[in-house]
């Protein structure tokens, strides 16, 4: 990766920490056709996230697990399922076994509370899954380059919002949002986009453990 990429994701990096407390809105007047919408159904389903856990959510379902690369080989990336998966608590309330990212990708977020509840304590199951999955991680930023550019559209149309009394909000906002729409379109392939991690109130408040599979292994795996 060349200097000048560098500086840009250090940049985004900063952009982040900038916009990392602003609260993400839903209007009341989401039409019937958004509603199926992946992304608006999980900002539904979790309140109090912020628009890097967007960032997270759009990645992982236009690209999969691939935030879990930095952590090196295949063999490192299991242990670490087996040990979160060893130390996985007793699932929140309402949660589901899984929560669909992308519904062209079908990628989902597996619970591995709700799964180790319900299904069985045996993670090599689940590394089964991932393995498949990883056979759909694409090389290009396509696809999360469309989704990024609907998210705009969704906010400039004013579907998702902020408090609009905070107008030094909405310009770092908009400042971030279009350039990551630019990193994005000049990432060469997927390992040039940067990873976040959840905001600290989603950690908080909903406590992810979770897997990115497909939702049609599930399926197959439950029925």
């Amino acid at each position: 990766m060349t200097r000048f990429k560098m500086d840009k994701i250090a940049f985004f990096r900063k952009l982040n920490r900038k916009i990392s407390r602003i609260h993400v809105i839903l209007s009341d007047e989401i039409d019937e056709q958004l509603k199926e919408n992946p992304l608006i159904v999980h900002i539904q389903n979790h309140p109090k996230l912020r628009w890097q856990d967007i960032y997270k959510f759009l990645m992982q379902g236009t690209c999969g697990w691939v935030h879990l690369k930095h952590l090196g080989n295949e063999n490192r990336i299991k242990e670490y399922l087996f040990q979160e998966f060893a130390d996985s608590g007793e699932p929140l309330d309402n949660e589901d076994l899984y929560e669909l990212q992308d519904s062209q990708t079908r990628f989902v977020r597996l619970n591995l509370r709700v799964w180790k509840k319900i299904i069985g304590d045996d993670p090599a199951v689940i590394w089964s899954l991932m393995q498949k999955a990883s056979k759909e991680i694409p090389t290009n930023t396509e696809l999360f380059l469309q989704r990024w550019t609907e998210l705009i559209e969704l906010y400039e149309k004013g579907f998702i919002k902020i408090n609009h009394r905070r107008k030094r909000k909405y310009g770092r906002l908009f400042h971030w949002l279009n350039f990551v729409l630019e990193l994005i379109s000049d990432a060469e392939n997927i390992s040039e986009i940067p990873l976040v991690r959840h905001s600290a109130v989603f950690r908080r408040n909903y406590k992810p453990n979770y897997r990115i599979v497909k939702e049609e292994d599930v399926l197959k795996h439950i029925s």
